[in-house]
């Protein structure tokens, strides 16, 4: 692989210092990428060389998070964890991550800083030799190599244990055993580090892991207890009473990306700004802000909501639950002129209203009533309405604005509004269908037309700025299709 080109600590350093001039917020701000879907995963294989494990996730690719990060005034990261190992894909990513100054950590289910994929392509080990209960001196030895190899570098590291590759450890609650991994754990970092105590570490209370501290867990004050959202973006619980004089701290796992029961949402970002400020509002308030992670997934489809995600860690402060709307025009202001801006902010914020409502991924011909209250008529009336608006502010931006509007504002818009058009049509051929209604052919034609038009807003997408992000829009979304 060729060297790659990296920031001078002084350029770095004006980087960070110009986002750093107050304390910010969240001590820990940053997201989780998700190679699972094909969209990174084909955008990456397309333009960054392979290791030997057949992963593009390198140091080249990396140089761009890390900027990524800084710029979004953050200094966190949680790599890519389905295919991806960070430490072992290319040896110059945790080095070029303390180059960088951004922070690593590892996902709730890769504990000790090893990836969930070193159990079986580097330490060989099975699904079956993945407990503690079983096979505690070879995990052991697995997790001390992760904390010594980690130790030069800055890490958060992650405590705990989950089942293999990102499932529950068993069917019941057995808190005797995840607190002997705990411990184990604990003494591994006092013999790498010296004092566990000085080493930063969460404990991810995601899905069943939170049983375990209802039931009554202990893990030791100083590591941050990782809160956790219900993977549809309400948080579940939030520190109480002496939890909140803890020295680890609390913090909080969220999605705008979700791969799991009971459905995934991958395709565009489905995010509601207001919810994300309300939510995370609640969790500064309840003292939460020591850590914020957010599952960003392919990262491209959430560029609005990961940049005010960042503002609101950065300095929570700055806004309050009417600020939303300010946000998304001074966003548009600074990308394309203050003409559109405040239209754009009311179209952008209308998607967020309508994605919000129901993801894509559960939007089927059933959704929504073509019968009763005009339920499907009106919601696809707002859909063309700020698709007609947004085609509008296209026709009239300057040319070299375009690649930009149409990857962050009017793809969403007209793809989102011909998702649902093609669903009310699917009802509409199938209720028809069942009347023996001949217009139910014109419905049909009506779907196809409308998979069409889904294919050709996606070519636009892929073949924008010679190609630059090719494959980010290749999840499946016309009749949902789950990865898990």
């Amino acid at each position: 692989m060729a060297d790659v080109p990296v920031r001078t600590h002084d350029s770095i350093y004006a980087l960070k210092t110009t986002k750093t001039q107050k304390t910010p917020t969240v001590k820990y701000r940053g997201f989780f990428i998700n190679d699972e879907a094909p969209a990174l995963t084909g955008w990456a294989n397309k333009i960054y060389p392979k290791s030997p494990y057949g992963v593009a996730f390198g140091a080249e690719y990396y140089s761009h998070v890390f900027e990524l990060i800084l710029r979004s005034k953050g200094n966190y990261l949680w790599p890519a964890m389905w295919s991806g190992m960070f430490n072992v894909d290319d040896a110059r990513n945790q080095p070029l991550a303390d180059e960088y100054g951004v922070v690593m950590g590892t996902s709730h289910t890769e504990p000790m800083v090893r990836a969930t994929q070193e159990w079986a392509k580097v330490a060989k080990g099975t699904e079956k030799g993945w407990s503690w209960e079983t096979n505690n001196e070879t995990l052991y030895d697995f997790f001390t190599e992760g904390a010594v190899r980690a130790r030069p570098y800055e890490n958060v590291v992650t405590v705990g244990m989950r089942g293999y590759h990102d499932t529950a450890a068993s069917s019941d609650v057995r808190t005797n055993v995840l607190e002997a991994v705990v411990n184990a754990q604990t003494e591994i970092l006092d013999k790498v580090y010296g004092n566990a105590s000085e080493v930063p570490q969460m404990w991810c209370l995601y899905k069943e892991v939170q049983d375990y501290f209802e039931a009554g867990m202990k893990v030791p004050d100083w590591v941050t207890l990782l809160w956790t959202e219900d993977n549809w973006q309400n948080i579940r619980r939030l520190p109480v009473g002496d939890e909140k004089k803890r020295s680890g701290g609390a913090g909080v796992y969220y999605h705008f990306d979700y791969v799991g029961d009971s459905r995934n949402y991958k395709w565009l970002d489905t995010i509601q700004l207001q919810k994300t400020y309300e939510q995370m509002k609640l969790a500064k308030d309840r003292e939460a802000d020591r850590i914020w992670i957010v599952n960003v997934g392919d990262i491209k489809p959430s560029e609005i909501a990961l940049s005010h995600w960042f503002d609101i860690a950065y300095d929570m402060d700055a806004y309050d639950e009417t600020s939303v709307p300010q946000w998304t025009k001074d966003w548009a202001t600074r990308n394309f002129g203050e003409e559109h801006a405040e239209e754009i902010a009311e179209i952008v914020d209308e998607y967020g209203s309508l994605a919000n409502m129901r993801k894509f991924e559960w939007v089927e011909p059933s959704s929504f009533s073509i019968l009763n209250y005009e339920e499907a008529d009106g919601i696809l009336a707002r859909w063309q309405d700020i698709a007609t608006r947004a085609q509008a502010i296209a026709d009239a931006l300057p040319k070299s604005s375009y690649p930009g509007y149409y990857q962050t504002v009017l793809h969403r818009v007209l793809a989102g509004a011909n998702f649902v058009d093609l669903q009310i049509a699917g009802a509409r051929n199938i209720i028809y269908a069942q009347m023996g209604r001949n217009s139910a052919n014109r419905w049909m034609q009506h779907v196809i037309e409308a998979m069409n038009k889904d294919n050709n807003l996606t070519r636009i997408y892929h073949t924008l700025l010679n190609g630059k992000w090719d494959h980010m829009m290749d999840q499946t979304h016309i009749g949902y299709q789950g990865y898990w």
